[in-house]
C-alpha cells in the first residue's frame, strides 16, 4: 500500500499564536539546562516559521566562548486545541558564530611538499593518474621505449596524469610565464643543457643540466634563464699587475705566462723620477720664456710696420682728394670768367 503525506495547509492563527509563545519557550531552556547564571540565556532574538503548525525562537547566548551562538526553541501545535508544546531545544551557531572549519578528509588534505623522510603516502585505487601497466599509458612512443626495459611496473601514467603535469610544469616556477623566463633573453628550447624528455611531453619539456640554473628540474621548453649557453657578455678583462716582484720569479696569471724583471729600490726609484720631472719641467719653462719674449718682439714690429703704412696711405689719399677739389674748383672758375667776358663783348658789339 502507497502512503503519501501530504502537509497540511497552514493556519495563520495557530501561526501567529505559537510567534507569541516566547515566554514558553524561554522556560523550557531553563528547565532544560539549568536556571543559573551559567545557562546566561539573553534577549529574545527573533523566530521563525518552520512549517504550518511549528515556530522556532532564538534568544542571545551569552555563554563565555560562545559569541555569535544562540539558543533555540521549537514549538508546535495543533489548530483544534489551545495547547502549546515544546518540542526540542538546543545551542546553534548564528551568521556570526565562531565555528570550527569544515571537516575535510585526510587524504584531501595532503599537500604538494608536505611529504617527509619516513612518510608514507599510498595511491588511491581509483587514481586517475594512473593505468595498469599492461594497458598502456596512451603514449605510443613512451609505450614503447618502456616496453623495450624490462622494468617491471604494474603501474604506468595515463592520459589524465600525463596532461595533469604538463599543465603543473606550464604553470609552475619553470614555466614560460615565470619571472625568470619573462625577462630572459633566450628560450631552453635553444639550450645547450636542455635535455628533452622522452615520448609525447619531448616537445614541450625537458630536464636542465646546467648547475648554475635549474638544475635536475623539470622546465618548459619556453622557459628561459641568463645562464643560456647561447649567452655571451661583452667585457674588458684586464690581468692586474703587481706592485713588486722578485727577480726571475714566473707567474701564471690565468694561463698567461708572465716573466717580471728585477726592479730597484723603491725610495730611490721614487726619487730619481721625481728629479727627473723637475729638470724636464725647467727646461720646458726656459724655453716657453725665449719663445714668448721673440714672439712678442715679432708681434710689436708687425704692429708698428702696420700702423705708419697705413698713416701713408692715409696721408696719400688725403692729398690726392684735396688736389682733386683744387682742380675742380679752378675749372669752374675759370669758366664762369670766360663766360662772363664772352657776354661782355658780345653786348659791346651789338651797342655799336
Amino acid at each position: 500500500m502507497l502512503i503519501t503525506m501530504v502537509e497540511a495547509p497552514a493556519d495563520e492563527e495557530l501561526l501567529v499564536r505559537l510567534e507569541q509563545a516566547a515566554d514558553l519557550a524561554a522556560d523550557a531552556l531553563k528547565a532544560r539546562f539549568g536556571d543559573d547564571e551559567s545557562l546566561a540565556v539573553g534577549a529574545h532574538l527573533g523566530s521563525a516559521r518552520e512549517g504550518s503548525a511549528s515556530v522556532t525562537h532564538f534568544f542571545e547566548s551569552l555563554l563565555p566562548g560562545y559569541r555569535g551562538w544562540r539558543w533555540s526553541a521549537v514549538v508546535a501545535g495543533c489548530p483544534d486545541q489551545d495547547k502549546i508544546t515544546v518540542s526540542e531545544v538546543a545551542l546553534l551557531p548564528g551568521p556570526d558564530a565562531l565555528v570550527a572549519p569544515e571537516w575535510v578528509p585526510w587524504e584531501r588534505r595532503v599537500q604538494a611538499g608536505d611529504l617527509g623522510v619516513g612518510d608514507l603516502l599510498p595511491t588511491p585505487a581509483n587514481d586517475r593518474r594512473l593505468v595498469p601497466a599492461h594497458a598502456g599509458s596512451g603514449d605510443e612512443d613512451l609505450d614503447e621505449l618502456m616496453g623495450s626495459v624490462d622494468i617491471g611496473r604494474t603501474k604506468t601514467l595515463s592520459i589524465v596524469g600525463r596532461a595533469q603535469a604538463a599543465q603543473r610544469w606550464h604553470d609552475g616556477l619553470f614555466g614560460p610565464s615565470a619571472p625568470m623566463a619573462v625577462v630572459a633573453p633566450k628560450r631552453c628550447a635553444a639550450c645547450g643543457f636542455y635535455v628533452p624528455l622522452e615520448g609525447s611531453l619531448s616537445a614541450s619539456f625537458g630536464v636542465c643540466a646546467n648547475e648554475y640554473a635549474a638544475d635536475g628540474r623539470v622546465v618548459d621548453a619556453n622557459y628561459g634563464c641568463g645562464a643560456h649557453s647561447d649567452v655571451v657578455v661583452e667585457s674588458d678583462v684586464s690581468i692586474p699587475q703587481k706592485a713588486q716582484v722578485a727577480g726571475g720569479v714566473t707567474e701564471l696569471v690565468e694561463g698567461i705566462e708572465i716573466v717580471a724583471e728585477p726592479v730597484v729600490e723603491e725610495s730611490e726609484a721614487v726619487a730619481e723620477e721625481a728629479v727627473a720631472v723637475v729638470e724636464a719641467e725647467t727646461a720646458e719653462g726656459a724655453e716657453a720664456a725665449v719663445v714668448a719674449e721673440a714672439e712678442t718682439g715679432e708681434a710689436a714690429e708687425t704692429v708698428a710696420d702696420e700702423t705708419a703704412f697705413a698713416e701713408t696711405v692715409e696721408s696719400a689719399e688725403t692729398e690726392a682728394v684735396a688736389e682733386t677739389v683744387e682742380s675742380a674748383e679752378t675749372e669752374a672758375v675759370a669758366e664762369t670768367v670766360e663766360s662772363a667776358e664772352t657776354e661782355a663783348v658780345a653786348e659791346a658789339a651789338e651797342t655799336e
